[in-house]
């Protein structure tokens, strides 16, 4: 178990709709532990800072380019969008129940379909769907 996770911001809503999917092998293995670690009764109270560069989830990527991806000016738009509508900062730090609790209050489906805009992911449904998901849980 990792101690605190690095997420760029635009994968605080990418984990929530996480299925298994990935770029290759490495990649998929290695998000499946940051999901189950987050997924577990006591995950909700996991560490998460906010960086703008490569992170945990990109650590095996086929794409990562040190510090930046080979799509670094799509992604860094995504992450944006992603950090203005969460409202998140640099370095910021925070639990993933409050990072969940936060997508919650502030990305409604008009706003996932902006922000997202762009992302090779989106057309699964599975992010749309985990949202709508989170949105209908009363629990946080």
């Amino acid at each position: 178990m990792i101690d605190m996770l690095k997420f760029r911001p635009h994968h605080f809503l990418c984990t929530i709709g996480y299925e298994g999917k990935g770029y290759s092998e490495p990649f998929t293995d290695n998000y499946d532990k940051i999901a189950e670690q987050l997924r577990v009764p006591d995950g909700d109270q996991t560490e998460i800072q906010v960086v703008f560069h490569t992170d945990d989830i990109c650590a095996p990527c086929p794409h990562q380019r040190g510090l930046l991806c080979a799509t670094q000016k799509k992604i860094a738009s995504l992450d944006r969008r992603h950090c203005d509508a969460l409202n998140l900062m640099e370095n910021e730090i925070l639990m993933w129940v409050d990072a969940k609790k936060r997508i919650k209050q502030k990305i409604s489906i008009d706003t996932f379909h902006e922000i997202c805009k762009g992302c090779q992911w989106k057309a699964l449904g599975v992010c749309e769907e985990a949202l709508r998901k989170l949105h209908e849980n009363n629990e946080l």
